[in-house]
């Protein structure tokens, strides 16, 4: 996947670093950039055609958003960044805490009157069907079946979630959706249990039973952290960093075409 040039005649810094920031964090997110990747400024810069001072404020961003982590040699040698490794254990951390939030969100529906619920279990019972339908193909489009499972779980968060939960679980959003796009498709066909799951938050939002719907969206979340770090545990956890070196020279299994910027 190639990176996309810029080609704006005289950009503002801070919207360069923004693009420069959206497409590496797309590449990594999407396992076009593999754990353990070395990402240097330098590299980027160059393959962007810009200037390395934007380039290294999307690195520092990415950084600070985990996504890329420090490594280099423990004597006191430059540190350097690289796509950050994902393991079994960091996979139900993530979901687990998707989990508690989004559980915390779904109680706000007592908030809603009847007709609201209503509505709002219409709305999740119509994203269900799409994701359902995607998931019971012979050959699913796997980005589809991803960006239809993530919609289930937005009309929540958009419907019920206030600024401040909001705010939590779009810094989860990139973790959760790497794990989903570098695992998820070596889950296999068999997406009954999330079926089931999903149907139970839905039956209880419509009478607007809060401690029930909380309940299910965390079971949800929960067992999905159960089966993901299996998948992680038997494909193999990817771009481990043992000591601070070894990724700069690892060449993780992935089920996507290694890509690396520069």
């Amino acid at each position: 996947m190639p990176l996309r040039r810029t080609t704006a005649s005289t950009p503002a810094p801070a919207t360069v670093s923004l693009a420069i920031y959206d497409e590496v964090r797309d590449l990594i997110v999407r396992g076009r950039l593999l754990p353990g990747t070395r990402v240097t400024e330098a590299d980027v810069a160059k393959e962007l055609r810009v200037s390395r001072t934007p380039a290294r404020e999307a690195l520092r961003r990415l950084q600070q958003e985990r996504l890329l982590v420090p490594t280099g040699a423990s004597n006191g040698a430059k540190v350097r960044l690289a796509v950050a490794p994902m393991t079994a254990g960091e996979a139900r951390e993530l979901y687990t805490a998707a989990g508690a939030l989004e559980g915390v969100i779904v109680r706000n529906v007592t908030d809603f009157d009847a007709a609201e619920r209503r509505a709002l279990a219409a709305e999740l019972a119509k994203a269900q069907a799409a994701f359902r339908r995607e998931a019971t193909k012979r050959t699913p489009d796997w980005d589809r079946l991803f960006e239809l499972h993530h919609a289930f779980h937005e009309v929540l968060r958009t419907r019920l979630a206030g600024p401040r939960l909001r705010l939590l679980l779009d810094g989860l959003r990139a973790h959760l959706d790497r794990y989903e796009y570098f695992y998820g498709r070596l889950h296999g066909s068999g997406f009954e249990a999330t079926f089931e799951e999903h149907d139970a938050i839905v039956a209880a939002i419509a009478p607007g039973r809060a401690d029930v719907a909380e309940r299910a969206v965390r079971a949800n979340w929960f067992n999905g952290a159960d089966r993901l770090a299996k998948v992680v545990q038997r494909a193999g956890e990817s771009g481990l960093l043992r000591g601070f070196a070894s990724a700069q020279h690892s060449t993780p299994a992935s089920p996507r075409r290694p890509r690396r910027v520069g």
